[in-house]
C-alpha cells in the first residue's frame, strides 16, 4: 500500500507549484497562550496566560534553549522522562530526533503556534525516506501500521507549531496516538522545504488510535496533510485548514472520520482521498484542481459543501456529484414511518470562549489552601478560590480529594484543572453544582475522575451556559435541573449521558457504559463523533426531543446482550425527531400508539410529524 502512494506522490511533486501561506506562520508579538484560532463564524481568538506553578515540567528548566540554534533534543527528552504535563515556553526548539511521549497521559502544552515552534533540523538523519517515515512528535513506540493498543489514555497536544524543516521527505509532524479521550488543538504543522516534502502533517497510523478530537489545525505541505490507515476507534475534526499537499489533503483507509469546517486549498491533489472506512463531512470549503475534491471508493455523507476548481465535487463508487456545491448527499435515509428522507440539519453553535489574558484574574486553588495530595479534603479551599472573585480558577496539576460540593458561582468563567485528578468518592451530592453568577457561561476543562468514584460530577442548576472539555469524569456525569440550559461538550469520555431537556452541542463524546448511553427527554442533542462501547442503546430520544448525530462508531466490544438476555436497539425514537448519518444499527420508533422496528445502514431519519 505504501509503495503505491509513494509512486503517485513522485508524479505530483513534479507538477506541484509551491505556495507559501506566510500569514499562517507569522510570529505573534504577545506573551500569551492562544486557546482558539479563528474559523468561519467565530470571533477573534482569545488568549490566556499560562501560570508558572501549573505543575507541568518546563523544558527550559531541564536545559532547553529554545533559540533555534542549539540542539534541544537531549533536554526535551529529559523533560519527557518526568512524564505527565510538559510545557514549552515561547521559543524555537531545534531537534534532531523523535520526541517520544509514551504511553499515556502525556499533555504537551505550548505558548501558542506563533510562539512555540518545535523545528526539525534540515536533512536530519533518519528522516530522508518517505517509505520509512519517522515522526518529530510521537505518542507510542510501535511501528507504523502495527500494534493493538487500547490503553493509551488522554494524550494531548495544545498550542504549538511543528516545522519538519527542509530535506526531510520521510518526516511526520505528529504521529498521534491516544485512546478513550485525547485532543490536538490549536496546532500548526508545516514543511519548510521549498518543494513542501514530508510524509504527513499528522499521522493516525498505529493500532488502534482514538477516539479523539482534532480542532483548530493548520497544515501546510507534506504528501498527506492527515494520513489515516488504521480501522479503530474514530476521529472528529473541526476547524481544519490544509494547503499544498502533494498527494491528498486527507488520506483515509479504514478509519472513521467525522469532519466539520475543513478549508482545503490544493494544487493537483484532492482535498480528501478516501479508500475505505466511514466519512462524514459538513460545512466545508474545498478549492483546487483535478478530477474531484473528494475522491472516494465508498459512500460519503456530505452536507453544505462548497468546492472551487475541481471538475466535480465528489467522485464515489456510485457515480459523481456534478457541480461545485453540495446541499446534502448520502445513501438513502432509512425510515420506519412516512417522513422526509433528509437530516434534521440542526443549527450548530460554537463552544464559548472568553478573554482570559489578564494574569491578575487567575487564582490557584493551592493559594487558598488546597493540598493536592489526594488525601486532604480540598473542597473548602476550592470554594474559597471561586468565591474570591477570580475570573479564572486553576488547579496546578496534582490529585485533589473533593468530598463536598463545589458551588460554581460569582465571577468565575473558567475552571482549568490542568489535567488534574479529582478523587470524589461515593455519595448523593454532586461534585460541581453550576449556579447563577455574573458570567454568562462557565467552562470546566482538563480533569480525570478517580477509579471507583460514584458521585454525580456536574449538576447544571442554572440557565447560564456550561462547557465541559477534555475530560474523563467518573461516576455519574451530568444532570440539568433548568429546562433549556445549554451544554457544550468537547472530547469527553463519560457515562451515562442523561441530558434531559438541555440543549446540547457535542464534539467527540465517548460513553462506555452498559445500557443506554445517551438519553434526551424533550431537549435537543447535536453531536459530531459519537463513539460507544458495551451492550445497550446508543441513543434514546423521547417526549418531542430532537437529536442529530453526524458520524459515530457503535462498538459492541462485548456483544449487545444485556444481563437480562435482551438485545436493545441502537437507536430508540419515541415521538421525537432524530437523524443519523455515518453509522448503522437497529431502530425502534414510536409514532402515536404505533411502534415499529427495523435497521439502517449509514443514515436514518424519523420525525414526529411529516414536515
Amino acid at each position: 500500500m505504501f509503495g503505491a502512494v509513494v509512486s503517485r506522490r513522485s508524479v505530483l511533486r513534479r507538477n506541484h507549484t509551491v505556495s507559501v501561506l506566510i500569514s499562517l506562520w507569522a510570529g505573534c508579538s504577545c506573551n500569551l497562550l492562544a486557546t482558539e484560532i479563528p474559523s468561519s463564524g467565530q470571533s477573534a481568538p482569545a488568549a490566556i496566560y499560562w501560570p508558572a506553578d501549573s505543575g507541568y515540567t518546563n523544558v527550559k528548566d531541564l536545559g532547553a534553549k529554545g533559540d533555534g540554534v542549539a540542539d534541544d533534543t537531549p533536554a526535551i527528552k529529559a523533560a519527557y522522562a518526568k512524564k505527565g504535563g510538559i510545557y514549552f515556553p515561547p521559543g524555537t526548539y531545534l531537534v534532531s530526533d523523535t520526541l517520544m511521549a509514551t504511553p499515556k497521559r502525556f499533555f504537551i502544552q505550548g505558548a501558542g503556534p506563533g510562539k512555540t515552534v518545535i523545528k526539525l533540523k534540515d536533512n536530519a538523519p533518519g528522516f530522508g525516506d518517505a517509505k520509512e517515515p519517522k515522526a518529530v512528535l510521537q505518542n507510542w513506540d510501535e511501528k507504523i501500521g502495527k500494534g493493538n493498543n487500547g490503553q493509551a489514555f488522554r494524550n494531548s497536544f495544545h498550542d504549538l507549531a511543528v516545522d519538519v524543516g527542509a530535506g526531510n521527505p520521510g518526516a511526520i509532524g505528529i504521529l498521534y496516538f491516544t485512546n478513550n479521550q485525547g485532543t490536538v488543538s490549536n496546532v500548526h504543522i508545516r514543511s519548510s522545504d521549498p518543494k513542501k516534502v514530508g510524509r504527513a502533517g499528522i499521522a493516525l497510523a498505529q493500532g488502534w488510535p482514538g477516539p479523539a478530537l482534532l480542532r483548530d489545525i493548520v497544515i501546510d505541505g507534506f504528501d498527506d496533510g492527515i494520513w489515516s490507515i488504521i480501522n479503530q476507534y474514530s476521529f472528529t475534526f473541526e476547524h481544519v485548514t490544509l494547503s499544498n499537499q502533494l498527494h491528498a489533503g486527507i488520506f483515509n483507509s479504514r478509519q472513521m472520520l467525522f469532519i466539520r469546517d475543513l478549508k482545503s486549498n490544493q494544487n493537483g491533489a484532492p482535498a480528501i482521498l478516501h479508500e475505505s472506512g466511514a466519512l462524514t463531512i459538513i460545512d466545508s470549503e474545498l478549492s483546487g484542481n483535478g478530477e474531484a475534491a473528494i475522491d472516494s471508493k465508498t459512500h460519503v455523507y456530505a452536507r453544505n459543501i462548497k468546492t472551487k476548481g475541481y471538475k466535480t465535487a465528489i467522485r464515489e463508487k456510485d457515480g459523481v456529484e456534478k457541480g461545485s456545491d453540495i446541499t446534502e448527499r448520502s445513501q438513502p435515509f432509512a425510515t420506519l414511518f412516512e417522513t422526509e428522507k433528509r437530516s434534521l440539519n440542526l443549527t450548530i453553535e460554537e463552544t464559548p470562549a472568553g478573554d482570559w489574558s489578564n494574569s491578575s484574574e487567575w487564582k490557584s486553588v493551592k493559594a487558598f489552601g488546597a493540598s493536592g495530595n489526594g488525601k486532604q479534603d480540598d473542597t473548602d479551599a476550592i470554594q474559597k478560590t471561586i468565591d474570591s472573585g477570580a475570573k479564572v480558577v486553576y488547579f496546578p496539576r496534582a490529585t485533589y480529594r473533593v468530598a463536598g460540593t463545589i458551588h460554581v458561582r460569582g465571577k468565575v468563567e473558567l475552571i482549568h484543572c490542568m489535567e488534574s485528578n479529582l478523587n470524589t468518592g461515593k455519595g448523593d451530592a454532586p461534585v460541581f453544582r453550576i449556579e447563577d453568577g455574573e458570567s454568562k457561561f462557565v467552562v470546566i476543562q482538563q480533569l480525570e475522575g478517580g477509579y471507583g468514584d460514584a458521585r454525580l460530577m456536574f449538576e447544571h442548576a442554572s440557565a447560564r451556559t456550561l462547557a465541559l472539555k477534555t475530560m474523563i469524569p467518573r461516576g455519574g456525569f451530568y444532570k440539568n435541573t433548568v429546562k433549556g440550559a445549554k451544554l457544550f461538550i468537547e472530547d469527553v469520555c463519560a457515562a451515562p449521558c442523561d441530558f434531559g431537556n438541555a440543549i446540547v452541542f457535542a464534539r467527540q463524546l465517548n460513553p462506555e457504559n452498559m445500557g443506554t448511553k445517551v438519553s434526551v427527554d424533550g431537549g435537543q442533542f447535536w453531536c459530531m463523533g459519537l463513539k460507544t462501547e458495551k451492550a445497550g442503546t446508543a441513543l434514546e430520544v423521547k417526549n418531542g426531543g430532537k437529536a442529530e448525530v453526524i458520524g459515530g462508531y457503535i462498538y459492541y466490544n462485548r456483544g449487545n446482550q444485556m444481563p437480562d438476555g435482551s438485545h436493545p436497539e441502537t437507536v430508540v425514537n419515541l415521538n421525537s425527531d432524530v437523524s443519523i448519518a455515518g453509522f448503522g444499527g437497529t431502530i425502534k420508533e414510536t409514532r402515536g400508539g404505533e411502534t415499529k422496528t427495523g435497521s439502517f445502514k449509514g443514515t436514518y431519519a424519523g420525525r414526529s410529524a411529516t414536515k
